[in-house]
């Protein structure tokens, strides 16, 4: 099973291939849709905010439409897309450290009313998207239910 990476930019980038459905999301089942609540939003700008890295976005090849539907990562980067074009306000961010070294609360603030900086940090942010072209996309989605159940139980790291 070899991955090849289908795409590989900012934010701003991908919002466009998800525009022009190349790639789309909520095509296939979400694996992690179900798991997700709203500070989980905030915390993915946390990260992102803070210089940590999102996991890859893993998708699998359409039958339908020969773009490429989203299976596992794609509510990180919708939590991403959403923040930028104003769908929600940050919860509890106060924990975030500036570019001179500062703690800063970004709790409540929407996108616009980040600090120029801020957003340039989200919107520079870089996302991977890889597919495993040899696998049915139901067969996708079965791997990493399967990895994730291990994840959960605390038998894989």
């Amino acid at each position: 099973m070899s991955e090849k990476t289908i795409f590989s930019g900012t934010v701003i980038e991908f919002a466009k291939q998800i525009n022009n459905k190349s790639i789309r999301w909520g095509a296939a089942p979400s694996i992690d849709e179900a798991l997700w609540n709203a500070q989980d939003d905030s915390n993915v700008i946390r990260s992102i905010l803070s210089g940590r890295a999102m996991t890859d976005t893993v998708s699998a090849e359409s039958n339908e439409s020969g773009g490429h539907d989203l299976i596992d990562g794609s509510r990180r980067v919708k939590a991403v897309v959403e923040y930028i074009k104003g769908a929600y306000k940050l919860g509890k961010i106060d924990d975030v450290i500036d570019d001179s070294g500062k703690p800063v609360n970004f709790s409540g603030f929407y996108y616009n009313r980040l600090p120029k900086y801020a957003q340039k940090k989200i919107c520079k942010y870089t996302i991977q998207v890889n597919c495993l072209p040899d696998m049915d996309p139901e067969d996708v989605i079965r791997l990493y239910l399967k990895i994730q159940a291990l994840e959960k139980a605390g038998n894989l790291s």
